[in-house]
């Protein structure tokens, strides 16, 4: 499953799943988040054929979201493996620092 833009339903599923989710919290205020949304839109075409599913959260529109992962800096990426969090970076973010992340974890 490949997304850009953060579908509730499809995340609460996901979560029980035994696939990983990489999800960008943002806030549109935050001038670094729209640098990062490039970066992770090419991220997200290279997991497409994979089983995760990579998503966008506004922290604004969805605060309890934000809330149950405590994100209070924006940018934050988060690797998920069904709904636990097994990966955190925060702030500036670049292309290779996620892919990193992502290689850590054998993804």
């Amino acid at each position: 499953m490949n997304s850009n833009q953060f579908d509730e339903r499809a995340l609460e599923e996901h979560l029980g799943s035994t696939s990983v989710c990489l999800a960008l919290f943002t806030a549109p205020w935050c001038g670094v988040d729209r640098l990062i949304r490039s970066v992770f839109a090419d991220i997200s075409l290279n997991m497409a054929d994979s089983n995760g599913l990579v998503i966008v959260v506004d922290c604004n529109e969805l605060p309890h979201i934000a809330d149950r992962y405590r994100i209070d800096v924006f940018p934050t990426i988060l690797l998920l493996e069904r709904g636990t969090e097994i990966g955190r970076k925060t702030g500036s973010i670049s292309r290779s620092e996620v892919l990193d992340l992502l290689k850590e974890l054998g993804n």
